[in-house]
């Protein structure tokens, strides 16, 4: 766990980033819920990486293997407290779990330079694997900015 200190137009404001255990996955499933995030839930073989403040969930992304691939899912900030670095924290928290494995993302393309703080980089749809380009396509249909990214093992 860690802690950081952002500024706001207000106040200052403490927010913790921690790795959660499967313990913690009904309240982080609550957090996506309250925001309105339904297209993926805390599993018990994901990774969650979730930003708090007073005990408070606050933001969650997570990283789950499907069909033998890693993907980062889930990043999600409660609108209170976006734009003050919190997702960039997360990020680089969750960096330290992905290490050298390879990863898959489809995010919007407006994240593409987020994402990429941590080395994902956009490729074609059709590089994509099969099964996340399915979920591409289809996500398309209400987000048609969805782009996919992956970060090479390093």
């Amino acid at each position: 766990a860690s802690a950081a200190t952002t500024n706001s137009a207000r106040r200052k404001i403490v927010i913790s980033i921690q790795r959660e255990p499967v313990e913690r996955y009904v309240a982080v499933n609550q957090f996506y819920n309250s925001i309105g995030y339904t297209l993926s839930a805390a599993e018990p073989d994901s990774v969650v990486v979730t930003a708090s403040r007073s005990n408070e969930i606050v933001g969650v992304v997570r990283t789950i293997v499907e069909e033998g691939i890693l993907v980062l899912r889930g990043m999600q900030i409660s609108s209170a407290v976006q734009r003050q670095g919190i997702g960039t924290l997360m990020l680089r928290e969750l960096d330290l779990h992905i290490g050298d494995r390879e990863c898959f993302c489809s995010p919007h393309d407006w994240l593409n330079s987020f994402y990429g703080q941590i080395g994902f980089r956009q490729i074609a749809d059709h590089e994509a694997p099969p099964h996340l380009y399915a979920r591409l396509v289809g996500g398309r249909y209400k987000y048609p900015q969805l782009i996919v990214m992956k970060r090479e093992r390093s």
